[in-house]
């Protein structure tokens, strides 16, 4: 990728390329001649000398101040050398760069690719031994593995393989599969390792994907760590990886001045308010960049400020900040309608697929001139991708030739590290990245090499304190306009201004809410790609928001759910469990939408919506056709449920019941059992039951082992005249209708114990025996 133009870069404080030391080849210095670099930023001042040194360093520098060629410059002179003392083969790879997403890689190949080219010209030598022993076996041409393309491993692997290259330049996962697959891949030669934004490749989870890449590679080689933010991960790389470095932190030396005489007293109180907006001492950021904030009344209200703004700054390069891909997706085309989309480009639409980064025409007060509007996120696809990036990053601001008024990209965090787009010259962040370190690492895309460069931050009041968050880590926002201070915000010392205007501020923020809401679902219910992009847009921004790593200041429970739905067009609520256990006072406003019926909403694409029609058809038919063979089966499947149920309930084994169950059912029938006896005892007193009775109803019976017996039926008389009365309960249980006489002895009985006892340790069991016990020696 180009560099910005001459003009839009001030002059870097380092030494000359010329004065560095070790020195640089001369073709090295031509290209930086034409590329009009003169002086050496710091960090390439600091990093070169080291690199060269055969020194590891691990770099931490403000965003655009030239690390790319702070290890792209010192890379080139030791692979020249090493193939001077001990010629390449032509499979060996002399360096190999790791950078975090698809495009940082491509820029860092871009950078390279000329003066890895300038190996091919031979110096000077004194004679052609000399010259013959300079050459290079592999290909010099730097070598780009990176997923997501039409470029398979198999196919890296092939031209691996045929032409070599000495320079590997990769995201982490194709660099770790060519490395293991290539058969003739010879590592050994590996002069230099560098990881671009460390940082973020070990946050994206590639930790043991880098050990795995650190292991291949001989440990007799010089390693470069290289980011904006140092992490505790970083540091335990660093240890693990690096042979004695040297860490090197470069800090904006305008931004410490600043701060020191901001302290200096009331007369530098200017100088305080500028150091403010962008960075104090110590800053990650450079001190031309400024920062500021605005306080949206509600969520709702931020995409009018958005469109706002956006109008107000005609002739920009911008670049917009989303959560989620889902929201890219969606307020490209919501943008399309608010920003007064003129029917050129309505037509435009018709044909527009639902990823689409085309140019979008805008016809305003007359005056022919395009906004353009373009989507980068990372589920695009590759070529999309590239073709998008290379797009945004050709486009001039105020390019009349063309007639483009204004370019703006919508994008996610894939766009946050390492791009070097020229010219841009705002940053809004229309939401606040989920890892806060990237906050630092999305405004670094503007104010680049010495140049001017603005960021906004949109927040509503329930994130008004992440301001304050952004100040103790050393990142100073001002307010933007007569919106409300923010938490914490008392203007470093200033006299803060009377928020005179505030109610008039609450209610254009009202206002525009409502005229968004007007624009957006009218959209919606003339558009089904809207509609649909609105929903996945809501319920991934829904869910993205809840993983925020400042829990503590976006709450999800505190999130406006229902001016949600309506700055994103929906005509009626998902269905989601966040919606389910939401409060009610975060879905009161939200109408849902009856005037229109939501399945025949059709698509402005008519070859869409040709196809949606084909496939409801379809599946109507289908759905008629298997209708009566599913209300079949559904009988079916119900009776052979019903049945199996039945069966389960008969096979059910009997459940084991426990100890203490046990004995509370025993105790019960031990005192069912002395209630009966009761009663029987006092019957007999009243001569309502004879004795024999009485003695049945104890539980005694005869003895067994007693000789002749004779069977007495009721009513009949025995020898000695004795009368078997009918016991009271003889009609009841037939067993007790039959009496037994022996000899001369009056019904001689054996006593059994009743079951109670058996099982009964002791206590109760005793007790009432000796009851029973006491009742048969009265009887007798």
């Amino acid at each position: 990728m180009a560099p910005p133009p001459l003009s839009s870069r001030s002059v870097a404080e380092g030494p000359p390329f010329e004065e560095l030391e070790p020195p640089l080849r001369a073709q090295t210095l031509s290209i930086l001649k034409s590329l009009a670099f003169v002086n050496s930023t710091p960090v390439q001042a600091a990093v070169i000398g080291l690199l060269g040194k055969n020194k590891d360093v691990s770099v931490e520098a403000c965003t655009g101040s030239g690390k790319t060629l702070a290890f792209v410059l010192p890379m080139i002179e030791i692979l020249w050398k090493a193939n001077k003392e001990s010629k390449f083969k032509k499979h060996s790879i002399g360096a190999v760069i790791v950078s975090p997403t698809r495009e940082l890689a491509r820029q860092i190949r871009d950078v390279a690719e000329p003066f890895l080219e300038s190996l091919r010209a031979i110096a000077d030598e004194e004679d052609e031994e000399s010259k013959e022993h300079s050459k290079f076996n592999p290909d010099v041409k730097p070598m780009l593995l990176v997923g997501g393309g039409a470029q398979t491993v198999a196919d890296d692997l092939k031209r691996f393989s045929e032409r070599g290259s000495l320079c590997l330049i990769g995201t982490p996962g194709r660099m770790l599969d060519v490395l293991t697959k290539a058969r003739d891949l010879d590592a050994k030669r590996c002069e230099l390792l560098v990881l671009d934004e460390a940082d973020r490749v070990l946050g994206m989870g590639f930790a043991k994907t880098l050990n795995s890449i650190i292991g291949m590679l001989p440990k007799q080689r010089r390693t470069g760590l290289f980011s904006a933010t140092q992490t505790e991960e970083l540091e335990e790389l660093a240890r693990a990886g690096l042979r004695n470095p040297v860490r090197v932190t470069v800090r904006d030396s305008n931004a410490a001045a600043a701060a020191a005489a901001a302290g200096g007293g009331k007369e530098n109180k200017t100088d305080k308010k500028k150091g403010a907006i962008g960075a104090g001492a110590g800053s990650k950021l450079p001190m031309q960049l400024e920062l500021s904030y605005r306080i949206c009344e509600t969520v709702d209200a931020k995409i009018f400020r958005l469109a706002e703004f956006l109008k107000a700054k005609k002739g920009r390069k911008i670049i917009v900040y989303f959560l989620t891909c889902a929201c890219v997706d969606y307020y490209q085309k919501a943008l399309d309608a608010l920003l007064d989309v003129g029917s050129g480009s309505k037509k435009n639409n018709n044909n527009n697929n639902s990823s689409s980064n085309k140019k979008k025409k805008t016809t305003k007060n007359g005056n022919d001139s395009r906004i353009e509007i373009f989507a980068l996120h990372g589920k695009m696809k590759q070529a999309q991708r590239e073709q998008t990036l290379e797009n945004f990053a050709e486009n001039k601001e105020n390019d009349e030739e063309n007639g483009v008024e204004s370019s703006i990209l919508l994008t996610t965090d894939v766009a946050a590290r390492g791009l070097d787009i020229p010219g841009v010259d705002w940053i809004v962040q229309f939401d606040m990245p989920q890892d806060p370190s990237a906050f630092t690492h999305r405004v670094g895309r503007t104010a680049r090499m010495g140049a001017k460069g603005s960021a906004l931050a949109l927040l509503t009041k329930e994130e008004s304190s992440y301001v304050a968050f952004l100040k103790i880590r050393g990142v100073h926002l001002r307010r933007d306009g007569n919106c409300r201070f923010a938490d914490g915000d008392n203007g470093d010392g200033e006299e803060e201004e009377e928020e005179e205007d505030l109610d008039a501020v609450v209610e254009e923020d009202a206002n525009g809410a409502r005229e968004v809401y007007d624009t957006l679902r009218a959209l919606s219910k003339r558009d089904r790609e809207a509609m649909e992009k609105g929903v996945r847009a809501f319920v991934s921004y829904v869910r993205g928001y809840k993983e925020h790593h400042c829990r503590f200041i976006f709450r999800l429970k505190e999130l406006h759910l229902a001016k949600l739905a309506n700055a994103m067009g929906l005509l009626r609520l998902p269905k989601m469990k966040e919606i389910r256990k939401a409060a009610k006072n975060t879905l009161e406003g939200f109408e849902e939408c009856v005037d229109v019926n939501i399945e025949e909403i059709p698509y402005l694409d008519l070859q869409r919506e040709k196809q949606r029609k084909i496939q409801l058809e379809k599946d109507r038919e289908e759905k008629e056709a298997r209708g009566e063979e599913e209300d079949d089966d559904d009988a079916r499947r119900k009776k052979e449920s019903r049945g199996n149920n039945e069966r389960k309930k008969e096979n059910k084994p009997e459940k084991k019941l426990t100890a203490h169950k046990r004995r509370q059912i025993e105790t019960r029938e031990e005192l069912d059992e002395l209630d009966d006896d009761y009663r029987a005892l006092k019957k007999w007193k009243k001569g309502k039951i004879s004795e024999e009775e009485f003695e049945f109803e104890l539980g005694w019976d005869e003895n067994p082992n007693q000789a002749g017996k004779v069977r007495i039926k009721e009513g009949e008389k025995d020898e000695n005249n004795f009368l078997a009365h009918p016991s009271s309960s003889g009609k009841q249980q037939q067993r007790k209708e039959d009496f037994y006489r022996n000899g001369d002895d009056l019904w001689m009985k054996e006593k059994k114990k009743p079951k109670h006892v058996k099982q009964s340790k002791g206590g109760q069991g005793k007790k009432y025996q000796k009851a029973r016990d006491r009742a048969a020696a009265k009887a007798k």
